[in-house]
């Protein structure tokens, strides 16, 4: 197993964050594996922030990792920051368990069971993530643990501030939007989108730690039946059986609604009812490309100027009202906590397993430290609004109180 040469103290993980100083890093050997001469390989040039590497993935593989790093696919001209390595069977002579079933390791690292296309093994390098480090996975499972989350320790260490966050630009006007999970983020942007912004990034954006500049992942849009009963525009992109198929969905809510004020909600009926409509929601979701939500185009990167911190509740109407950045700032570190909780809990593990100092990633450790300065450095001096909302937010209105706020005038289509 390869390891730091010594723990990273707090100034030094905060040093490490600075642009330009992990170039030098290289990507450590790790034993077990054959090397990779002459497999085929994949690069992702994610902005020019992080470098990833697929070495001989199966094609359910690459699907999984298209998904995040959809049009990123771009030779590195750098040592990437993460090397996803496929092979067919990981050896686990040894293997002595953390949590059954779920992880454990051996002398030579330490595995996690990943349950996607198939089920399989990872080994993930704990003691390394953030830095130049290599995952070696099991071919074909459809899914890579903690590509996210190494995507934001990634950006972190190279002194950028990975958010929770929705971004468009509005005529010229960087409008960035924050939130917890479902607050309402994916709907102003698609509120924007109909009167002609421009689509920066959805559910995760890269902020400079000056606040000046702002980097978007291009990932499909997750449109709701709401967001689509709304958009007209939005509709007609989805197949007419789809649609059915979300009109259907929409009656088994209401139903396990109303079963929910008859029955306590572990009793066996609703039970029933949620396991059968899991998989049912899975195959109706609706995936949109930005794309094709935004017909003004897509923009990679943009300056923040307008920042909005979305909040649902249980009022009609929609408000909105100054506020001060610091405290979206001290919200928004706790929704970070949030986003890296399944990472924080099998990093425990890994440390059960490998209690020595010298194991301890301190980057993992002091992440929300970094971020927390990072965050009130970047957001100091931008408009800030709180906006608070009914769920599901309606566009229209979402529109009509923001827009005031952003700067410019709505862009035209052509010919209009």
């Amino acid at each position: 197993m390869t390891h730091s040469a010594e723990p990273i103290g707090v100034q030094s993980a905060i040093d490490l964050c600075a642009p330009g100083r992990v170039a030098r890093d290289r990507v450590p050997e790790m034993g077990g594996v054959e090397p990779a001469a002459g497999l085929p390989s994949i690069d992702y040039d994610v902005h020019g922030l992080i470098g990833v590497r697929l070495i001989d993935p199966a094609p359910a593989d690459t699907r999984t990792v298209e998904r995040h790093l959809r049009g990123f696919a771009a030779p590195l001209g750098r040592e990437p920051d993460l090397v996803v390595r496929f092979v067919d069977r990981l050896p686990v002579d040894g293997f002595r368990c953390v949590d059954v079933d779920r992880s454990g390791f051996t002398d030579e690292g330490f595995f996690v069971r990943c349950r996607g296309a198939r089920t399989g093994w990872v080994r993930v390098p704990f003691e390394r993530l953030g830095a130049p480090c290599e995952l070696v996975s099991e071919r074909g499972l459809g899914h890579v643990p903690y590509l996210r989350p190494v995507l934001r320790l990634a950006a972190l260490r190279r002194g950028y501030l990975p958010l929770h966050a929705s971004a468009f630009e509005w005529n010229g006007v960087g409008v960035l939007v924050t939130g917890w999970t479902h607050g309402g983020k994916t709907s102003s942007l698609l509120a924007f989108a109909e009167q002609g912004a421009r689509f920066v990034g959805d559910d995760l954006v890269f902020l400079s730690a000056d606040g000046r500049r702002m980097f978007g992942m291009s990932t499909p849009l997750n449109v709701s039946t709401a967001q689509l009963g709304q958009s007209e525009r939005l509709r007609d992109h989805v197949s007419r059986r789809r649609l059915l198929a979300l009109r259907g969905l929409d009656s088994l809510d209401r139903t396990e609604e109303q079963l929910t004020r008859r029955w306590p909600r572990g009793a066996y009926p609703l039970a029933l009812l949620r396991r059968a409509m899991r998989p049912v929601r899975r195959r109706v979701n609706v995936h949109m490309s930005p794309e094709l939500a935004f017909w003004n185009g897509v923009r990679p990167t943009a300056e923040p100027r307008k920042l909005f911190l979305m909040m649902s509740h249980r009022q009609a109407g929609v408000s909105v009202e100054p506020t001060d950045p610091m405290d979206v700032a001290e919200r928004m570190i706790h929704s970070l906590r949030y986003e890296d909780l399944g990472l924080l809990a099998e990093y425990s593990a890994f440390r059960f397993a490998f209690p020595q100092p010298q194991q301890a990633n301190d980057l993992i450790e002091r992440a929300h430290e970094i971020a927390h300065a990072r965050l009130r450095q970047a957001f100091a001096g931008m408009d800030a609004y709180v906006v608070r909302h009914p769920y599901p937010p309606p566009l229209r209105t979402l529109y009509d109180v923001m827009r005031p706020l952003c700067e410019g005038d709505p862009p035209r289509r052509a010919g209009t």
